[in-house]
């Protein structure tokens, strides 16, 4: 068990490094189009773990810059919208907070 966990979670640090500079994977000639959602589904999953453990260890700009590109990679991510909500909650922002919370 946990020498999976251990597995999936370095499949998503490599996802996080090689995703930093933000660009979205584009359709690649020979690269079928399960391997591409695949890709962007680990790509916003490993964004959503950054996003989540910057929030836990006190950096709330840092957590909501890697939840919103958690959401460029996945708009349909509900988690990233629940943790986005409760981020500017916490800040004092609560237009922003209702805004995420209602998506």
């Amino acid at each position: 068990m946990i020498k999976n966990a251990l597995y999936i979670f370095i499949l998503i640090a490599l996802g996080i490094s090689s995703c930093k500079s933000g660009k979205q994977v584009n359709s690649k000639p020979g690269v079928s189009k399960g391997v591409q959602d695949t890709l962007m589904r680990m790509t916003s999953e490993g964004h959503l773990i950054e996003g989540i453990t910057k929030k836990m260890t006190g950096d709330p700009e840092g957590a909501i810059q890697s939840l919103e590109q958690c959401l460029r990679f996945n708009p349909k991510n509900d988690a990233a919208y629940y943790h986005l909500s409760g981020l500017y909650e916490m800040m004092g922002r609560a237009d922003y907070a209702i805004a995420f919370a209602e998506k």
